[in-house]
């Protein structure tokens, strides 16, 4: 038993010292360091202390041969210049310069946990530490830095702090954020930061990227001093909850919350202009988006696959949706397009397979390709008289249709190939066409597969896709009133989940109290038949 015992003792202790192999090597010429290195210690040298000279084949050697390297010090080393294929970046001619750690000088080393860099350096290069997975704590930057590039400490995720020299002119970190000198821009939060973080209100821009994959932050406090959310600013933050955006805001620009998956609320300030590509993609966690009247640009895809998002509000300062803005939003049920818009893009509402009602402005002139493609729970849709062009593949797979009102006396021209209505049943979908025109829609192309069209008098009726204001709230008092709709009326009241919690029919002029319903943001619909009316409101 003793015996066995003393054998795993010696074992631990030769495991421990093969673990933690050191190295001090001084070199006086510059990209010979992968001689002082024999095949074993290739593979198990831990750390490494270098003095001397270096240049970017070093880096190289260091970066993709030394493969169990984690504490690296390179105080008392002089970059030199280097000229050839052996680099960090490429393997064709490049440049590399001197006191500069090289593009990629350790890109995705995922072994590398500190680092002392050299104090003679003068530029860290592009993506030099990008994707250092391991590298932790805080990193000091010299004195002697001017120039931090792009990237160059991005997506190290046990990163916590920049910390720099108090004799560095170009550079200021606090509580780890690395600021230019002046503080008036906000470089790189580290991806290893936590909890909440606010930025000091003397900055007036944030950099692109600057917040991007800091996984563990839960909050972020913008000062007023900014008017641009830059690209990627806070691209996969994934524990974002809570971002208030201040109204000197003005744009928020391509990705700036894209994947911020836990984000669960959206609150947008009456001074944004402009909503960029992607800009809340994948925001999976929200629920309602109220969009405010200042913005009249909303990029492609972006409230795009937020799988949680169930109502939004579109303001008539919009005229194009443009492709793909709420593709992907299972959740999303009901959409009140305002008469503003002309244009619905590309793909823009396509696989939101909750969508039942959609609301079709008068003003609509275009509806591109696959625009409702896979919304098969969608009921019922209007076409408006101003409609001119309808893409290939538009209500595609849109199984659920039972009725499409089309309100052009004569016919929208489609070709054989769009396939617009492509696997939608037209035999039991109803086309519902103007007074005197039906065999001008039985003798048309496409049009003519619809085995059901009646003839209506779309003139003296509203369209039942069409929302018109005719309910009156008193947040105060909680009286709801229902005014101008002849006949009975059927009034269902949806949380902003899109869950029934009232449901009365009740006529025209009818008058209830809602203060038994619980504080929130509620979804009034009345509907008639020839009429379906929504209004949100906010039950206090």
């Amino acid at each position: 038993m003793r015996k066995l015992i003393l054998i795993e003792v010696i074992v631990a202790l030769a495991i421990t010292l093969h673990a933690q192999i050191s190295r001090n090597i001084n070199l006086s010429n510059a990209g010979t360091l992968s001689s002082f290195f024999t095949t074993e210690e290739k593979s198990t040298t831990t750390d490494l202390t270098l003095s001397g000279v270096l240049d970017a084949r070093d880096f190289k050697f260091m970066r993709d041969t030394l493969t169990a390297l984690t504490n690296l010090d390179i105080s008392n080393i002089s970059i030199l210049a280097y000229t050839g294929t052996g680099g960090t970046k490429s393997t064709t001619n490049t440049v590399y310069y001197a006191a500069t750690i090289p593009d990629k000088a350790f890109y995705m080393d995922s072994i590398l946990v500190n680092i002392i860099l050299p104090n003679s350096t003068i530029n860290i290069g592009n993506n030099a530490f990008n994707g250092c997975s391991s590298l932790n704590g805080e990193i000091v930057i010299p004195g002697s830095i001017t120039t931090i590039s792009s990237g160059a400490f991005s997506n190290c995720s046990k990163l916590t702090g920049i910390v720099i020299n108090e004799q560095n002119t170009r550079y200021s970190s606090v509580d780890g954020i690395l600021y230019n000198y002046q503080q008036d821009s906000l470089i790189l939060c580290p991806a290893g930061k936590t909890g909440s973080v606010t930025i000091k209100n003397t900055v007036k821009v944030i950099a692109t990227s600057a917040f991007s994959s800091c996984q563990n932050i839960t909050e972020v406090i913008i000062p007023n001093t900014i008017i641009k959310i830059e690209p990627y600013t806070f691209s996969k933050c994934t524990s974002l909850k809570e971002i208030t955006i201040p109204n000197s805001v003005t744009s928020i620009e391509t990705c700036a919350f894209n994947e911020c998956t836990a984000l669960n609320s959206i609150n947008l300030p009456e001074s944004i202009i402009s909503i960029g590509t992607y800009a809340f993609n994948q925001c999976d966690s929200v629920i309602e988006i109220d969009i405010p009247t200042s913005v009249t640009s909303i990029g492609g895809y972006a409230f795009s696959y937020c799988d949680k998002l169930s109502n939004v509000m579109i303001p008539n300062s919009i005229s194009m949706l443009s492709e793909g803005v709420f593709a992907g939003c299972k959740k999303l049920v009901k959409v009140d397009i305002p008469n503003s818009v002309i244009f619905l893009g590309k793909r823009l509402f396509y696989a939101c397979t909750g969508l039942t009602d959609v609301t079709m402005p008068d003003s609509l002139t275009t509806i591109r390709e696959e625009a409702f493609s896979n919304c098969n729970k969608l009921k019922s849709i209007n076409i408006p008289a101003t409609v001119e062009l309808i893409g290939q593949y538009a209500f595609y797979n849109c199984t659920g249709l039972r009725s499409i009102y089309s309100y052009a006396p004569v016919h929208i021209s489609l070709s054989a190939n769009t396939l617009p209505f492509w696997n939608v049943n037209t035999d039991s979908c109803i086309l519902y066409v103007p007074v005197g025109s039906a065999e001008n829609y039985r003798e048309a192309t496409i049009w003519s597969d619809f085995k059901n069209i009646v003839e209506l008098n779309l003139s003296s009726i509203e369209n039942p896709q069409i929302s018109k204001p005719e309910i009156n709230y008193n947040s105060l008092s909680g009286e709801l009133r229902i005014v101008g709709v002849d006949g009975e009326t059927k009034l269902n009241v949806y949380n902003i989940a899109g869950k029934l919690c009232f449901t009365n029919k009740t006529d025209c002029n009818a008058s209830l109290i809602l203060q038994l319903l619980p504080p929130g943001i509620y979804l009034i619909e009345v509907r008639t038949n020839n009429y379906q009316i929504t209004k949100k409101i906010r039950i206090i």
